[in-house]
């Protein structure tokens, strides 16, 4: 079924002349991406308040021989923009490492994050354009005290980032940082 989003893009694919040059696949990214491995230039990870479980899978839908761009989208408080890109980059660096392609030793750079909307007070909803290549980050000289800079930086995560049971820490979301309690009826 297509959504508001996807008639949107496929207009706008239109109007901007390239409708022949793209393929729109509308559906649960985490389940799409994998029938597009390796075949992608951008992959746009869209879903809010995270996209978080699909980074790995829209790691994987890049080309296996240039790479491209994942625009990555997501909730997050305004003082920690900067924790949340260096965060980024960290994630798909360790993403990048893990994977059975050769990506392993691919550069991975946030080129830039833009302020889309506020989405609650002090909260606003951005998107990172992650760039991932081919590169010789494997080769770095440095590659010791990046590679202790990103475990420094994982392991204080922001406030937006999933539990490691996946769940998605909200708490800073909710007025006063209360609890909420699910009420049966």
């Amino acid at each position: 079924m297509w959504t508001h989003a996807a008639l949107a893009l496929k207009w706008n694919l239109k109007a901007n002349g390239v409708e022949g040059r793209c393929k729109v696949r509308v559906g649960d990214c985490r389940l799409v991406g994998m029938e597009v491995a390796g075949l992608c230039d951008r992959v746009s990870l869209g879903l809010l308040p995270s996209s978080e479980g699909s980074w790995e899978v829209g790691l994987k839908a890049l080309k296996e021989e240039s790479g491209g761009v994942l625009h990555v989208h997501g909730n997050v408080k305004g003082v920690e923009k900067e924790i949340w890109v260096s965060w980024l980059e960290a994630k798909f660096r360790e993403f990048c490492k893990k994977a059975k392609t050769g990506k392993g030793g691919w550069t991975v750079e946030c080129e830039k994050c833009e302020k889309v909307k506020a989405f609650a007070p002090r909260v606003y909803h951005y998107v990172a354009d992650v760039v991932v290549r081919p590169g010789s980050l494997g080769e770095d000289k440095n590659k010791d005290e990046s590679n202790n800079k990103d475990e420094e930086i994982l392991q204080h995560p922001p406030t937006c980032a999933l539990s490691i049971d996946g769940v998605l820490n909200q708490e800073w979301m909710r007025e006063g940082g209360g609890r909420v309690e699910r009420v049966e009826k």
